[in-house]
């Protein structure tokens, strides 16, 4: 059994109230400390359930810890990076207020236990693993489709995939949208295909061992990753081809995207990629970009910058989780977001500091205001139905199940109007099933039984469908979850660009998220009530991303009938004293949980209960957390003590960072994530050592001090002029990149 699934094992016999010592009995030494923590944790005095305060404190760090989750699924040694910290995050969910309280004392260890385990998984894990039998070396397997991906045949023709197949050099695949898949070779080496992507395989030898490797592919349009098994072979060759230049390496891992004809990127995550065009080649090496344009040769290598958060200006220049980007005429940007909206950024790092975004994507809306009640309903009309005693209002648009009666248990779900007005989209009887829909790619078509973006759908004579669907088709499901039978009651052509699900079910897993079979991604921006426990009934909504990828925006609770109506709502705060926010008139008072500051017009969390006379009283208010967060690559200068200096002359307090992955050292390259709160830099969460420092070659004029720039020295014996030579083929200048200016963190 891995550290991982051990370490959950183990945390699940300290729930069930197991001594310590025999948890501790199996465990490697940094796990041991992980459940020595819990069970301190655990130990503590056990309150009534405050989940206001549980959501606040499990908001305002947790979510800043997190591992960054891209919205292209990353290769096999990147998606390792999540697994252990599940667990952690799975069991810190469940503590109680006073928990936490000590958790805000104890969080710089466990944060450094936390990412401690992370890096171990993600630097130190085994090479890139094969997921499926490759044949031969002159085959490739194609594998882990969700979605539509397609081969093209000899005479032209495109053919679904719908599990595996293997290719032969020659082959094209194209994949659609909401779509994504592998492909794994013979000598380990694997690419994910992205959405709307379009890759060659024009010749492919992939020897093992002594033996040369030689793959050669083509991305003609799309975003692909490669995971590069290392050869020792001298004459080994793995070489991208795009429209606007190639990319070459020997071991490392990379991502092309390409867009059109007119532009490429390749970033670099590890190792070196030698990157061409127009008869000129730039060495990019691990944290580094470089951007290829029609008729130009490509950039020098530039440090990556990648982010995901609120958008708070557009424009020639965008601000982005608080950090300004400029943008070009060859910025890309998916999704049509808008402000306040969540996106992810990626792009590079101009000398004089400039963030330049090549990449904007929309990940989700900005959140509204909306609510999830189940109850008995007392009463129907025509505009207005009476639900436990709350007016639910009804119009054309709301979608109602046939033969509902007064005293039935119903599930309503809808908006909160600026005016407090609920405002049902659907209103469902709750003894037929849990409703949901989602947006999908078909990929099979039968008499009884369709499969939608993986996900296995009954069709009936009661389905009413669209006419004219095909395979590849984009559609909208909604439909009843009836024991383990998803049913759908129609299935309608939509537009790709609209995608989001919405599901009501059981909690099956937390860790990873399950319901009703159906697993999905979180964020940091994910709202979660925290009084949700395996088994309990939820309401599950939020994107579905470009490849397919289902991300939960929010995740609340159904309390069972009888229990206390509650509402949890994300909304703009009109008033105070008294307070109103999204126009829904709350009664705040001694019991009321108000995190920090909050003032009119700022976004809040609220979670509310109705009172006997069907008004609500706010449990708590909540300001919003989530700022975003921005990962920079830099160049370490200088260390006085604790203090770093980068190479744009930001400076970073060592003791003020949770987590520090390797040693710094003077001339190495760094990767550091700060995350903001309210539009302020409230903390560095990780710097991650991705190269380090280059041993100068010493020549015949080496001297007793080494100069990195003409005005800072450091130690030891030799010179380094300003282009540092890093490799036989690339140089590098001190000053040709930098990092946004960071304010100094602060610890938590």
């Amino acid at each position: 059994m891995d550290e991982h699934n051990l370490l959950q094992e183990q945390l699940q016999r300290l729930e069930d109230g197991e001594p310590l010592e025999t948890c501790l009995a199996d465990l490697p030494p940094t796990e041991a400390e992980v459940l020595q923590l819990a069970a301190a944790l655990r130990a503590l005095p056990h309150p009534s359930r405050n989940a206001a305060i549980v959501q606040s404190q499990r908001a305002a760090l947790m979510k800043l810890a997190a591992a960054d989750n891209n919205t292209i699924q990353q290769p096999i040694r990147q998606r390792r990076i999540t697994e252990a910290p599940a667990a952690i995050q799975a069991w810190l969910r469940q503590r109680t207020a006073l928990e936490w309280i000590a958790f805000a004392v104890l969080a710089p260890a466990l944060l450094v236990l936390f990412f401690g385990i992370t890096y171990s998984l993600f630097f130190f894990s085994p090479g890139t693993e094969q997921t499926a039998a490759v044949p031969d070396p002159e085959s490739v397997l194609l594998h882990d489709v969700t979605g539509l991906a397609q081969v093209q045949a000899a005479d032209g023709s495109w053919t679904a995939v719908s599990d595996t197949d293997t290719l032969q050099p020659g082959r094209r695949i194209r994949t659609g949208p909401l779509s994504h898949a592998q492909l794994a070779f013979y000598d380990g080496s694997q690419v994910t295909i992205g959405p709307n992507a379009e890759l060659w395989v024009d010749e492919v030898n992939a020897q093992s061992g002594d033996a040369p490797r030689i793959i050669r592919l083509t991305v003609q349009e799309g975003e692909t990753t490669h995971d590069v098994a290392t050869s020792t072979h001298q004459d080994s060759h793995y070489e991208v081809r795009t429209p606007t230049g190639t990319a070459v390496a020997k071991g490392t891992q990379f991502t092309v995207a390409a867009h059109a004809a007119t532009l490429a990127r390749v970033v670099v995550t590890e190792g070196i990629v030698a990157v061409s065009s127009q008869d000129e080649t730039q060495s990019v090496t691990a944290g580094q970009t470089s951007v290829m344009t029609a008729d130009q040769p490509p950039t020098p290598p530039q440090f990556t910058v990648t982010g995901e958060g609120p958008v708070t200006a557009m424009g020639s220049e965008w601000i982005i989780a608080g950090q300004t980007f400029a943008t070009h005429d060859d910025t890309v940007v998916i999704g049509n977001p808008q402000l306040n909206d969540i996106v992810s950024v990626s792009g590079r790092i101009l000398p004089d500091g400039t963030l330049v975004a090549d990449l904007i994507e929309l990940v989700t809306p900005a959140p509204a205001a909306t609510f999830t009640l189940t109850g008995i309903v007392t009463d129907i009309a025509s505009t207005a139905w009476t639900l436990d005693g709350q007016s639910i209002s009804v119009d054309a648009n709301t979608v109602i199940d046939p033969d509902i009666a007064v005293g039935d248990e119903i599930t309503a779900a809808g908006n909160i109007l600026p005016d407090g007005t609920l405002l049902a989209e659907s209103i469902s009887l709750v003894a037929i099933g849990n409703p949901f829909q989602f947006v999908g790619i078909v990929q099979s078509i039968d008499t009884d039984m369709w499969t939608i973006s993986s996900v296995q759908v009954v069709v009936n004579s009661d389905t009413a469908v669209s006419p004219n669907i095909v395979i590849g088709d984009a559609v909208a499901v909604n439909g009843r979850v009836q024991g383990d039978d998803w049913i759908a009651q129609s299935i309608t052509l939509i537009a790709n660009d609209d995608t989001a699900f919405d599901i009501t079910g059981t909690v099956e897993s937390m860790a990873p998220w399950t319901v009703s079979g159906i697993s999905f991604e979180t964020r940091r921006w994910t709202a979660i009530d925290s009084a949700i426990a395996v088994g309990d009934q939820v309401r599950v909504r939020g994107p579905v991303l470009a490849d397919g990828t289902w991300v939960a925006a929010v995740i609340e609770r159904i309390p069972p009938v009888g229990d206390p109506v509650t509402i949890t709502f994300i909304g703009t705060v009109n008033s105070i004293d008294p307070w109103q926010v999204n126009g829904l008139p709350l009664t705040v008072d001694g019991d009321t949980l108000i995190q920090g500051t909050v003032a009119v017009g700022d976004q809040v969390s609220v979670t509310a209960t109705m009172l006997p006379d069907g008004s609500w009283h706010a449990d708590a208010i909540l300001p919003l957390q989530f700022g975003g967060c921005v990962t920079a690559v830099a160049i370490v200068i200088s260390q006085t003590g604790s203090t770093i200096t980068l190479q744009n002359g930001t400076t970073i307090d060592l003791d003020d960072v949770p987590t520090i992955n390797g040693s710094i050292l003077v001339g190495g390259t760094i990767s550091v994530t700060s995350c903001t709160q309210h539009g302020q830099t409230t903390i560095i969460i990780i710097i991650v050592i991705i190269v380090p420092p280059i041993p100068a070659t010493a020549t015949p004029t080496a001297t007793a001090t080494m100069t990195v720039t003409p005005t800072i020295t450091v130690t030891p014996t030799m010179t380094i002029t300003p282009t540092m030579t890093i490799t036989p083929t690339m140089t590098m200048t001190p000053t040709q990149t930098a990092v946004p200016t960071l304010p100094p963190p602060t610890a938590t």
